[in-house]
Protein backbone atom coordinates (compact mmCIF):
# COMPACT_ATOMS: atom_id res chain seq x y z
CA UNK A 1 0.00 0.00 0.00
CA UNK A 2 2.72 1.89 0.50
CA UNK A 3 4.02 1.78 -2.97
CA UNK A 4 0.98 2.83 -4.34
CA UNK A 5 0.67 6.12 -1.93
CA UNK A 6 4.26 7.23 -3.23
CA UNK A 7 2.88 6.87 -7.08
CA UNK A 8 0.21 9.35 -6.35
CA UNK A 9 2.42 11.82 -4.75
CA UNK A 10 3.31 15.29 -6.88
CA UNK A 11 6.04 17.60 -6.46
CA UNK A 12 5.94 20.59 -7.39
CA UNK A 13 8.41 22.87 -8.40
CA UNK A 14 8.70 26.46 -8.61
CA UNK A 15 9.93 28.28 -12.29
CA UNK A 16 11.31 31.23 -12.92
CA UNK A 17 9.66 33.37 -15.81
CA UNK A 18 6.87 30.18 -16.82
CA UNK A 19 6.24 32.61 -20.04
CA UNK A 20 10.11 32.35 -21.40
CA UNK A 21 10.49 29.11 -20.04
CA UNK A 22 6.89 28.69 -22.36
CA UNK A 23 7.90 30.24 -25.32
CA UNK A 24 11.69 28.99 -25.53
CA UNK A 25 10.03 25.08 -25.13
CA UNK A 26 7.52 26.26 -28.79
CA UNK A 27 10.57 28.41 -30.29
CA UNK A 28 12.67 24.89 -29.79
CA UNK A 29 9.44 23.06 -31.01
CA UNK A 30 9.28 25.35 -33.48
CA UNK A 31 13.14 24.92 -35.20
CA UNK A 32 12.81 20.82 -34.26
CA UNK A 33 9.73 20.86 -37.12
CA UNK A 34 12.00 22.91 -39.58
CA UNK A 35 14.92 20.63 -38.85
CA UNK A 36 12.07 17.73 -39.74
CA UNK A 37 10.82 19.18 -42.87
CA UNK A 38 14.52 19.88 -44.11
CA UNK A 39 15.04 16.07 -43.28
CA UNK A 40 12.19 14.67 -45.26
CA UNK A 41 13.19 17.21 -48.46
CA UNK A 42 16.61 15.83 -48.26
CA UNK A 43 15.60 12.31 -47.97
CA UNK A 44 13.45 13.02 -50.99
CA UNK A 45 16.05 14.36 -53.28
CA UNK A 46 18.67 11.28 -52.06
CA UNK A 47 15.76 9.00 -53.14
CA UNK A 48 14.93 10.93 -56.54
CA UNK A 49 19.09 10.98 -56.76
CA UNK A 50 19.44 7.28 -56.28
CA UNK A 51 16.65 6.57 -59.07
CA UNK A 52 18.20 8.73 -61.40
CA UNK A 53 21.84 7.01 -60.70
CA UNK A 54 19.98 3.59 -61.36
CA UNK A 55 18.27 5.26 -64.63
CA UNK A 56 21.49 6.86 -65.97
CA UNK A 57 23.44 3.46 -65.46
CA UNK A 58 20.81 1.75 -67.47
CA UNK A 59 21.17 4.13 -70.35
CA UNK A 60 25.03 3.72 -70.42
CA UNK A 61 24.94 0.78 -70.68
CA UNK A 62 22.53 0.74 -73.47
CA UNK A 63 24.88 3.17 -74.96
CA UNK A 64 27.86 1.26 -74.66
CA UNK A 65 25.95 -1.73 -76.23
CA UNK A 66 25.08 0.10 -79.27
CA UNK A 67 28.16 2.00 -79.44
CA UNK A 68 29.52 -1.80 -80.29
CA UNK A 69 27.36 -2.55 -82.17
CA UNK A 70 28.24 0.07 -84.18
CA UNK A 71 31.79 -0.30 -84.45
CA UNK A 72 31.11 -3.84 -85.53
CA UNK A 73 29.26 -2.45 -88.77
CA UNK A 74 32.17 0.32 -89.73
CA UNK A 75 35.04 -0.88 -91.65
CA UNK A 76 38.07 -1.02 -90.32
CA UNK A 77 40.45 2.07 -91.00
CA UNK A 78 44.35 2.29 -90.79
CA UNK A 79 44.47 6.39 -91.29
CA UNK A 80 44.31 8.67 -88.38
CA UNK A 81 43.84 12.26 -88.88
CA UNK A 82 45.21 15.10 -86.32
CA UNK A 83 43.47 17.93 -85.39
CA UNK A 84 45.21 21.35 -85.61
CA UNK A 85 45.94 22.83 -81.66
CA UNK A 86 44.20 25.65 -81.34
CA UNK A 87 45.86 27.88 -78.57
CA UNK A 88 43.69 29.75 -76.10
CA UNK A 89 42.31 32.92 -76.09
CA UNK A 90 40.87 35.56 -73.97
CA UNK A 91 36.99 36.12 -74.37
CA UNK A 92 37.19 39.71 -73.22
CA UNK A 93 40.38 41.31 -75.46
CA UNK A 94 40.61 38.41 -77.83
CA UNK A 95 44.66 38.41 -76.79
CA UNK A 96 46.32 34.76 -77.77
CA UNK A 97 48.39 32.34 -75.09
CA UNK A 98 50.63 29.50 -75.41
CA UNK A 99 48.97 27.80 -72.24
CA UNK A 100 45.86 27.63 -70.52
CA UNK A 101 47.85 28.80 -67.37
CA UNK A 102 48.95 31.77 -68.85
CA UNK A 103 45.41 32.50 -69.51
CA UNK A 104 43.88 31.98 -66.27
CA UNK A 105 46.30 34.89 -64.94
CA UNK A 106 45.63 36.64 -67.26
CA UNK A 107 41.93 36.15 -66.89
CA UNK A 108 42.36 37.09 -63.23
CA UNK A 109 42.94 41.18 -64.41
CA UNK A 110 39.43 41.05 -65.56
CA UNK A 111 37.80 39.83 -62.65
CA UNK A 112 35.47 42.49 -61.22
CA UNK A 113 36.45 43.52 -57.06
CA UNK A 114 34.79 41.81 -54.31
CA UNK A 115 32.34 44.19 -51.78
CA UNK A 116 32.19 43.09 -48.03
CA UNK A 117 28.83 43.36 -46.77
CA UNK A 118 27.90 43.99 -43.14
CA UNK A 119 25.25 42.50 -41.39
CA UNK A 120 22.93 44.38 -39.26
CA UNK A 121 21.09 42.90 -36.26
CA UNK A 122 18.10 44.18 -34.51
CA UNK A 123 17.06 42.74 -30.95
CA UNK A 124 14.06 43.20 -29.46
CA UNK A 125 13.28 42.94 -25.49
CA UNK A 126 10.38 40.57 -24.52
CA UNK A 127 7.17 41.58 -23.19
CA UNK A 128 6.50 41.12 -19.47
CA UNK A 129 2.82 41.21 -19.58
CA UNK A 130 2.16 37.52 -21.21
CA UNK A 131 0.01 35.10 -20.00
CA UNK A 132 0.61 31.86 -19.50
CA UNK A 133 0.03 29.04 -22.34
CA UNK A 134 -0.37 25.42 -21.52
CA UNK A 135 2.50 23.28 -23.54
CA UNK A 136 2.36 19.67 -23.73
CA UNK A 137 5.00 17.61 -25.07
CA UNK A 138 4.42 16.03 -28.31
CA UNK A 139 4.86 12.24 -28.98
CA UNK A 140 4.06 12.25 -32.16
CA UNK A 141 5.67 11.27 -35.03
CA UNK A 142 5.03 13.12 -37.97
CA UNK A 143 4.84 11.19 -41.29
CA UNK A 144 4.55 13.77 -43.87
CA UNK A 145 4.84 17.20 -44.99
CA UNK A 146 1.37 18.17 -44.18
CA UNK A 147 1.46 17.01 -40.82
CA UNK A 148 4.69 19.08 -39.98
CA UNK A 149 2.72 22.61 -41.62
CA UNK A 150 -0.03 21.61 -39.27
CA UNK A 151 2.30 21.29 -36.23
CA UNK A 152 4.11 23.85 -36.96
CA UNK A 153 1.44 26.90 -37.90
CA UNK A 154 0.09 25.54 -33.98
CA UNK A 155 3.34 26.41 -32.65
CA UNK A 156 3.48 29.69 -34.57
CA UNK A 157 -0.49 30.49 -33.09
CA UNK A 158 0.82 29.76 -29.33
CA UNK A 159 4.18 31.81 -30.07
CA UNK A 160 1.67 34.79 -31.53
CA UNK A 161 -0.58 34.52 -28.54
CA UNK A 162 2.44 34.86 -25.83
CA UNK A 163 3.35 37.94 -28.04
Amino acid sequence: MAKQKAAHDFFYVGVRDPIDVRRNLLESARETIHFMKRYEKLSSVRTEKIQMLLKLDTEVKELRALMAKLRKMFPTAKMHTTLPVRKPQCVVCNDSFKTQALLAQHMKRHEPKKVEKKIKHDFTEPDENLSPVMVRPSKKKFANADELEDELASIEKKLEGLA
